[in-house]
């Protein structure tokens, strides 16, 4: 399996968190917690990995399934026993506009006892080919969830959901359908980097609480990008005899967590290199404490 697919979240919106994991062959499954009625199988099966998170803005989670040749699959998932899949149009902001011509790929799914399956997507939209690391957040403060793609030619774009407006009378909208539109993600930033993207995360500034994008380089380094799109770059520095050019191309994890000091919330970010090198840090250029090696 792809050691980013596979994610925690409330995918139905019943308030519980689910696990979600896909793997090489493009199946993804859904894991609710282990009871007598499902006695460890998947919830939902269908194809393709991804992450959860709300990207419609609608105030209900989706999980987004990204793959390398441009296709981004939305499933909408629901409480209710019915096999379909909800439609796009339900619970999406109305104040958006533009077509996508993505189609929907015949999708194979899985067949396990007990399990609902879902044929496709609820939705399928382009995206640029050969993305390798996804994650939704409101990265700018603007109170609206992005969706942000990281690619293998060290590519980082942003992208926000929209939906069509109604086809206005004008040269325009001669390319426009008159059957119903789709929704389609339109291009908000876009950042190029020397090295190759190995992972993303989101922090808090510490002195003002706006959010940060977090971008994972070679060698322990990662890049800060606050909302005002100013970079920096931090280097974390560990001890130890391994230097040099083999140190600088190893990949670079980053993992957020949560721990709580005096009663009040407080991000912690770890870093992992692919080394056996971890970095604890409860400020961004703050580390905690270094473990130099971990042996596997």
């Amino acid at each position: 399996m792809n050691p980013h697919a596979f994610d925690f979240g409330d995918v139905d919106n019943d308030k519980d968190n689910e696990f979600v994991i896909g793997n090489l062959k493009g199946e993804l499954s859904v894991f609710k917690g282990i009871s007598a009625a499902n006695d460890g199988q998947p919830y939902v099966t269908c194809s393709g990995l991804g992450t959860v998170g709300d990207i419609k803005n609608s105030g209900k989670n989706s999980i987004v399934c990204v793959n390398a040749e441009g296709q981004c699959h939305i499933f909408d998932l629901t409480l209710s026993n019915e096999s379909a899949p909800t439609t796009h149009e339900e619970n999406i902001p109305t104040s958006l506009k533009k077509n996508n011509d993505a189609q929907t790929p015949a999708m194979r799914p899985l067949i396990i006892d007990s399990t609902k399956v879902i044929e496709k997507p609820t939705l399928t939209l382009s995206v640029p080919v050969n993305c390798n690391r996804i994650l939704i957040a409101d990265i700018d403060d603007d109170g609206i969830n992005e969706i942000v793609l990281a690619r293998t030619d060290r590519v980082l774009q942003v992208f926000n959901f929209q939906i069509p407006s109604l086809p206005i009378d004008s040269a325009a909208s001669i390319k426009a359908p008159l059957t119903k539109e789709q929704p389609y993600l339109e291009e908000k930033k876009k950042w190029y980097f020397d090295g190759q993207i190995t992972s993303l995360s989101t922090a808090k500034d510490p002195a003002t609480s706006s959010p940060l994008l977090i971008i994972g380089q070679p060698g322990g380094h990662f890049i800060i990008i606050e909302k005002n799109e100013k970079e920096t770059s931090f280097p974390i520095q560990v001890s130890g005899d391994q230097s040099g050019e083999e140190f600088t191309e190893v990949s670079t994890e980053i993992v957020k967590g949560t721990k709580f000091k005096n009663g009040k919330r407080v991000d912690v970010l770890a870093l992992i290199t692919m080394d056996g090198r971890i970095a604890f840090l409860v400020r961004i250029d703050i580390s905690i404490f270094i473990i130099t090696f971990v042996s596997s």
